[in-house]
């Protein structure tokens, strides 16, 4: 005869202790695969990326693909103004 916790689990109601350590174990596992994927692909730049990466920007900027950040900035401020309402300064830093 089965006492009340094996009928609980043969008539599905609960899982046992050892299926469910079973699961977070896969579970964790999965876990730690995906964090060594993520990083893997997570390398620090070196000076010579980061050197490259600045250089493009510049070439860029210089080509007239880009935004003077004063340009941005306006913008930015004005949209804040606009959400925020006329009762709001957004003020320059110094």
């Amino acid at each position: 005869m089965l006492d009340e916790a094996e009928a609980d689990i043969a008539a599905g109601r609960v899982i046992p202790h050892e299926e469910v350590m079973r699961e977070i174990d896969e579970e964790f596992r999965r876990d730690e695969e995906r964090l060594r994927l993520i990083e893997e692909k997570m390398r620090p730049y070196t000076m010579e990326e980061i050197n490259a990466m600045l250089d493009r920007a510049e070439a860029d900027f210089e080509a007239g693909r880009g935004i003077p950040s004063k340009v941005v900035f306006r913008h930015l401020r004005e949209d804040l103004e606009k959400e925020l309402g006329p009762d709001y300064i957004v003020r320059e830093a110094v």
